[in-house]
């Protein structure tokens, strides 16, 4: 395994910061820009009768709030998974075929998106606005995983198994930090929410690859390469 500093912790933090922040001004251009058109009616009460005659109200969501905030979040996570996927590219040697990463992760956003629309239809639906809102957030955290992992294949595909914990590191740290700053302002969480998945993802790996390698060091067995056998059928060659 190549050895590490802990300078690519900060180093992959701050690439998928970076990256999230230029997501996070298309996501809040595109908004700005949709206030102009339909102003701040994003959410109504709806009346409706229920099975009882009681009068219920009930959130709907605008229907063109719902179209600027799709729009919004395809064209945000496109620009941050695109830059993330340059910016790691270019602090690090490791990261082989820019081109085809670069090419697969555009491609995935489009598939994505396709995939993600009857969420946010069926969320908005049930849950208003608040349901557009935990839709996108799952639209962010599906382009930055793949932009993750297009990255790491092309790089490192014995250490694949080390990449998977760094992602799982990135979603506890996101998680943990990201969901104390929900709690004290969920609306600035929205726009932060894009630089700490990225960040976060890029840093946990960093910290997984450290983790690791201090490890190997200590005990010699390199036991996440997947050329490692444990027994017979594990493995085969």
């Amino acid at each position: 395994m190549e050895k590490k500093s802990f300078s690519i912790i900060f180093s992959r933090f701050f690439a998928g910061a970076g990256a999230g922040i230029v997501g996070a001004i298309v996501l809040g251009i595109v908004i700005l820009l949709s206030w102009s058109i339909i102003g701040t009616a994003f959410e109504t009460e709806v009346a409706e009768k229920n099975a009882f005659g009681i009068i219920l109200e009930t959130p709907k969501t605008h229907p063109l709030f719902l179209v600027f905030v799709i729009l919004a979040n395809f064209l945000a996570t496109i620009s941050a998974s695109l830059i993330f996927v340059i910016l790691l590219n270019l602090i690090e040697e490791k990261y082989r075929g820019r081109a085809t990463a670069l090419t697969q992760t555009f491609f995935a956003n489009l598939i994505i998106l396709f995939l993600v629309l009857p969420i946010y239809l069926i969320f908005s639906g049930i849950f208003g606005s608040n349901g557009v809102f935990f839709a996108g957030i799952f639209h962010i955290f599906l382009v930055a995983i793949f932009a993750f992992f297009a990255l790491e294949i092309s790089g490192q595909q014995k250490y694949f198994l080390v990449n998977l914990y760094g992602i799982i590191f990135g979603i506890i740290l996101f998680l943990f930090f990201g969901g104390m700053l929900f709690a004290h302002n969920s609306t600035f969480f929205t726009f932060a929410s894009f630089p700490l998945i990225f960040g976060f993802f890029g840093g946990g790996n960093g910290i997984a690859e450290i983790f690791y390698q201090s490890i190997y060091q200590n005990y010699g067995v390199d036991f996440l390469n997947s050329d490692t056998n444990y027994h017979d059928d594990y493995s085969q060659k």
